[in-house]
């Protein structure tokens, strides 16, 4: 039997009895504990775990050689409100041949905050597509490395693959396309497949110069927060020469 013994001033109180009342009491504290641990995680990171995002983007390209392009790229990333991203990037596209491309790059990404801060990252990329055109079908896949570094000084290395699939139609004799693809990324970090993207979207050739492109995709990430996106985004490739 558990006892409870009140001080002489009605203040004190002691457990005294089995072994049974005595743990229940420490089990109970424990919980309490950790559910002000919890509490105060909720307090520290209290980012959304699903999110909705427009990312539109623009770039220019001008003919080098017969294969070979230079790219000019700006995106900017609209999210939470006012929260949003810039980038910027250049790179040099080498056409192998019909089936394979080489792409070098880097890229200068600015980040507003809702708080007032801008955080800023510098990318080195080499990304190799492989193409495999089939009648009106045309597969693809593309492996790209990027080496980033932060404006804390904290660097990391990441690898993205990402499968696509896509069927092109004439319309008023100019391709347009719906393409399906699967975006799959490493980082060495933590040493983990940390976040995966499936898009669905459509292209358009209006001429020789102009061609847009409209897309959306759902992205799950294991150690993102937040750790689900919904993204519609758009492209508008203009070639200068």
């Amino acid at each position: 039997m558990a006892e409870l013994i009140l001080g002489k001033d009605g203040s004190g109180m002691d457990i005294k009895g089995n072994f049974g009342a005595r743990l229940c009491l420490v089990l109970c504290i424990c919980a309490g504990q950790s559910l002000a641990t919890a509490q105060d995680l909720d307090e520290i990171d209290d980012s959304p775990l699903e999110e909705t995002q427009f990312r539109p983007e623009v770039e220019m390209k001008i003919k080098i050689f017969k294969n070979l392009d230079a790219l000019l790229e700006g995106r900017v990333r609209v999210k939470r409100e006012i929260d949003f991203r810039e980038r910027t990037g250049i790179a040099l596209s080498w056409s192998v041949n019909k089936y394979l491309s080489l792409t070098p790059s880097y890229i200068f990404q600015s980040e507003q905050e809702l708080h007032g801060e801008t955080e800023y990252e510098h990318r080195l990329r080499f990304a190799a597509t492989a193409r495999l055109p089939f009648k009106r079908w045309r597969f693809s896949d593309r492996n790209l490395v990027e080496r980033r570094f932060f404006d804390d000084g904290d660097k990391q290395t990441r690898y993205r693959n990402r499968a696509e699939v896509e069927r092109v139609f004439t319309v008023k004799d100019k391709d347009t396309s719906v393409f399906l693809a699967d975006e799959v990324f490493y980082e060495s970090d933590v040493k983990a497949w940390t976040r995966n993207r499936l898009y669905l979207g459509a292209r358009r050739d209006f001429s020789d110069r102009f061609e847009a492109e409209i897309y959306y995709f759902r992205q799950n990430g294991a150690f993102d927060r937040p750790r689900d996106l919904h993204v519609v985004g758009t492209s508008f490739g203009v070639r200068l020469r």
